[in-house]
């Protein structure tokens, strides 16, 4: 592929080229790989309107199963809960980094839920990725373990003001 755009490069170069880009090693080069290379923030999927009430309602189931998941392990907020819901995380963080890619995202959150299509999964990716794309993993314990926000008060309107009566 790259021999037709320079000549001028020599095969090992071509080859550091293509491994720059292809990051996982697979031998394709994904979007994300390729907009990872250039330095540019992967774009996050747009949120529709009224769609945080959805996602908040997301990020609670997969707060309650990934809690049920480390049962034993304390309260929600308690230090040992976060540790269990890092390490249950950490197992899809496949080169120890702390941070999960994309694809890695996908998988441990489908570990929670694993009918969440690609569209939901990138909302939620997009609410905690960092400029480069990939979701760190303390972070996204943090996330999870975030407590739901109370409902909004919905005001019913004021009801009208009876009509004053002319005095005189």
């Amino acid at each position: 592929f790259f021999q037709g755009i320079s000549s001028s490069l020599s095969e090992p170069d071509l080859h550091g080229l293509w491994h720059s880009f292809d990051k996982d090693g697979d031998g394709t080069v994904s979007r994300e790989e390729f907009v990872q290379a250039l330095g540019f923030a992967a774009p996050a999927a747009p949120v529709p309107s009224g769609a945080s009430e959805l996602t908040d309602a997301l990020w609670q189931a997969i707060a309650e199963v990934a809690t049920l998941r480390a049962a034993g392990a304390g309260p929600r907020g308690s230090a040992a809960l976060q540790d269990a819901i890092r390490q249950q995380l950490a197992a899809f963080d496949l080169t120890r980094t702390g941070f999960l890619e994309p694809s890695t995202f996908s998988k441990a959150m489908r570990s929670y839920s694993p009918a969440l299509p690609d569209p939901v999964v990138e909302v939620l990716r997009g609410q905690v990725c960092q400029a480069d794309g990939k979701v760190q993993i303390d972070q996204l314990v943090t996330k999870i373990l975030q407590p739901p926000e109370p409902p909004a008060v919905r005001q019913s309107p004021a009801p009208p003001k009876p009509p004053s009566e002319a005095g005189g």
